[in-house]
């Protein structure tokens, strides 16, 4: 029994689990927040401001009010919110706002502005916007070249600038006053003084400093850029006069380069040669330039200046030249003193002439002088003048006598070895000239009254042609005229004694003999003791072999030999 009610309630359920349910979707809420469109400022003017924003969706939420917040900048932080309700019937769809702040917008001051919802869900706001009225616009403009004290106008709109107002340069060097049109339409201000160099950009800044102001009167609170300027250098009138060539001019001015700044828009302007700017300006360094007088001026890269007073150099005077001699030959040189040279000509080109011939580049020596090479010209006497591209032709008051080197025949035809033979020609006292014997180089010699003198050395017997010259700037220049003579054969005229014991001094006597050197007695070597220019002796040996013997002697490339015996006892 207790087994067929257990199978009956099992089944009962069964059935039961088998029995189709019958199921009910219930429909889903979409859920949004209140969502804002951006914020913007419709219209502004000094009296206020219009704002408006749009309302995207409410999210079905039941609003109990809506309206603005506005919050004021001051004290470097903005104020507590001020919260303005405009109702409760709001919809989707745009918002406005007029925004009137008693007495007006001010140019210091700052405000944000946003819309809010308030509903029993929540609190909603939108984006707020800045309002700030000042007024004030700058337009753009491209940075141009200014000198201080130049004055500057730039264009915008100016209605909003009041005695708050300043302009200041960069790093808040100075505070610049300025002036604003009648229309507000123009600005303008000087530049004022500054020690920044040439080609330096400097910036200015319209700022508000009113102390009223919500930034405690901070002069950054509000700025507003001017156009930059580039700074340009003025260069004081020269007030030097008579300068030498070489004196440097020292620059003065306003905002000049610094020393070793390199300024590409700077240039001086030397008699219409336009040269980079150089501080001091040299005058010898210009290439180009001619003349002694000098105007000068300069270009900044805004205009061109040329100083009114000229600058002339000191000009030389050609009756202070003195010479180291007073006869020349040609080509040698000539020392010329008594001008200040160095002054004068330093690193400038210049040429000397004798005469209209002209001579080589002078050389130009520390002492205050010049080397000049004496050209080639007939003999006679010449002024020396100096042409130079800065000033007229110098000519001195004294002249130089050129003379040629000419060579007078000898009147010996003859002569032996040893002997002296004299030259006559147009030798200058004082001048070292070379001798040249058959085409071999003696030795030097210097002339006295004009004669030059000199023995005959060792050569060989026969013609012998001398050729004189004197040394010249940079070559030995010979004398004219061709000089000879015969080299006779040295000779020995006579011997004595003709007996002699060892040790006896025997005379050699004949022509040509002052240079005999290897002697000999009947193949014996002696040692000559005591020399003449006709004659030499020596001691007779002590080991001579012979009874007799003949002197030799190797001379003038030759032999010659006596024509006694000399006995040794």
């Amino acid at each position: 029994m207790k087994k067929i009610l257990y199978i009956l309630i099992i089944t009962a359920f069964t059935f039961a689990a088998c029995t189709k349910t019958e199921e009910t979707l219930l429909p889903i809420t979409e859920s949004k927040i209140i969502v804002f469109d951006y914020s913007k400022i419709d219209a502004i003017s000094q009296s206020g401001a219009t704002i408006s924003s749009r309302l995207v969706s409410l999210n079905q939420e039941n609003v109990q009010e809506y309206g603005v917040l506005i919050s004021r900048f001051g004290s470097g932080k903005y104020g507590k919110e001020e919260q303005i309700t405009l109702g409760k019937g709001i919809k989707i769809g745009p918002l406005s706002y007029s925004f009137a702040p008693k007495g007006g917008l001010k140019s210091s001051d700052r405000y944000t502005i946003g819309f809010y919802i308030q509903t029993d869900k929540g609190f909603y706001r939108s984006a707020s916007v800045l309002i700030r009225w000042n007024n004030i616009s700058v337009e753009p403009a491209d940075m141009k070249a200014v000198r201080t004290g130049d004055k500057i106008t730039i264009n915008g709109n100016f209605d909003g600038v009041d005695e708050s107002y300043l302009i200041r340069n960069s790093n808040y060097q100075s505070i610049i006053p300025y002036e604003i049109s009648s229309d507000k339409k123009k600005l303008t201000y000087e530049v004022p003084k500054t020690n920044l160099p040439h080609g330096s950009t400097l910036e200015f800044y319209l700022q508000n400093i009113s102390s009223n102001g919500p930034n405690n009167g901070f002069p950054d609170y509000e700025s507003y850029a001017l156009p930059r300027v580039k700074i340009a250098a003025t260069i004081d009138p020269i007030i030097l006069n008579n300068i030498y060539f070489i004196t440097p001019i020292i620059l003065t001015g306003q905002n000049l380069p610094d020393r070793y700044q390199e300024a590409t828009d700077l240039f001086l302007i030397v008699n219409g040669i336009k040269v980079k700017y150089q501080n001091p300006l040299n005058l010898n360094e210009i290439a180009g330039l001619k003349g002694n007088t000098f105007k000068i001026g300069y270009h900044n890269g805004i205009n061109e200046v040329i100083f009114p007073n000229a600058v002339q150099l000191i000009l030389p005077n050609g009756a202070d030249m003195i010479f180291n001699k007073s006869v020349v030959h040609p080509k040698t040189s000539l020392q010329v003193s008594g001008m200040r040279f160095n002054q004068l000509f330093y690193n400038s080109p210049f040429t000397v002439q004798f005469g209209e011939q002209a001579a080589s580049q002078g050389q130009l020596n520390y002492d205050e002088s010049i080397l000049v090479q004496v050209p080639d010209v007939n003999n006679g006497s010449y002024a020396v003048s100096i042409n130079s591209p800065y000033y007229d032709k110098i000519i001195s008051k004294n002249k130089i006598e050129v003379r040629k080197l000419i060579l007078n025949q000898i009147e010996t035809k003859t002569a032996y070895v040893g002997d002296q033979i004299k030259i006559n020609g147009t030798f200058l006292d004082g001048i070292e000239y070379g001798l040249s014997l058959n085409d071999i180089d003696l030795y030097d010699k210097k002339v006295n009254n004009g004669t030059m003198s000199f023995k005959i050395p060792d050569q060989k017997e026969g013609k012998a042609n001398i050729k004189i010259y004197y040394y010249g700037t940079h070559e030995q220049v010979y004398g004219e005229g061709n000089l000879s003579f015969t080299i006779e054969k040295s000779m020995i005229s006579s011997v004595s004694p003709l007996q002699a014991y060892p040790g006896d001094l025997i005379t050699v006597k004949g022509k040509g003999l002052k240079h005999a050197e290897q002697v000999f007695l009947g193949g014996h070597y002696v040692q000559i003791v005591n020399r003449t220019d006709e004659s030499f002796q020596f001691l007779a040996p002590s080991n001579f072999m012979q009874a007799k013997g003949r002197v030799t002697i190797n001379i003038n490339e030759g032999v010659i030999q006596s024509d006694d015996y000399i006995e040794i006892r």
